[in-house]
C-alpha cells in the first residue's frame, strides 16, 4: 500500500509539468506552422532566400510563441515586464541556435531546406521549454 501511495503522489506532482508540457506542445505547434508557412511560402514563391526567410518567420512565430506561453502554457496572472524580458532572452537564444543549426544542416550538410528547418524547430523547442519552465515564465516573487 505504501508503494501504491508513493506512485500516486509522485503522479500527482508531475500533472501541472504534464499539463504545461501538453499546452506548451500545442502552442508550439501553432507557432512552429506560422513559421513553416512563412518561410516555404517566403522560398516557393521566389520572394526571399531560406537564409532571409527563416529570420522574418521566427519573428512572427515569437509573438504566436510567448502569448500562447504567457496565457495558456504557464497562465500568468500578472503583468510584469520581467517575463517578456526573459522570454526575450530565451527566444534569443532559441534564434541563435535555431538559425546556426539551420545554417549548418542546409549549407555545411545538404540537407534539404525543408527537412533542416523541421530538425532545427523540433531540438531548439526541447531547449527553450526547459529555459521557458525554469528562467523565463518562473513565477517572480515581490
Amino acid at each position: 500500500m505504501g508503494w501504491k501511495m508513493l506512485k500516486t503522489d509522485k503522479v500527482s506532482l508531475l500533472m501541472p509539468t504534464l499539463v504545461q508540457l501538453m499546452f506548451f506542445g500545442g502552442v508550439g505547434i501553432l507557432s512552429t506552422l506560422v513559421h513553416l508557412a512563412i518561410v516555404i511560402g517566403l522560398v516557393e514563391f521566389e520572394l526571399m532566400a531560406p537564409f532571409w526567410a527563416n529570420p522574418l518567420a521566427f519573428l512572427i512565430a515569437f509573438f504566436v510563441s510567448y502569448y500562447g506561453n504567457y496565457y495558456l502554457t504557464f497562465q500568468i496572472k500578472t503583468a510584469n515586464r520581467g517575463y517578456m524580458v526573459k522570454f526575450f532572452a530565451t527566444a534569443c537564444l532559441g534564434f541563435v541556435l535555431n538559425q546556426s543549426l539551420f545554417v549548418l544542416l542546409y549549407q555545411y550538410f545538404g540537407v534539404n531546406y525543408q527537412i533542416a528547418l523541421l530538425v532545427t524547430l523540433g531540438t531548439v523547442a526541447a531547449i527553450t521549454f526547459v529555459l521557458s519552465k525554469c528562467w523565463a515564465f518562473k513565477v517572480l516573487e515581490g
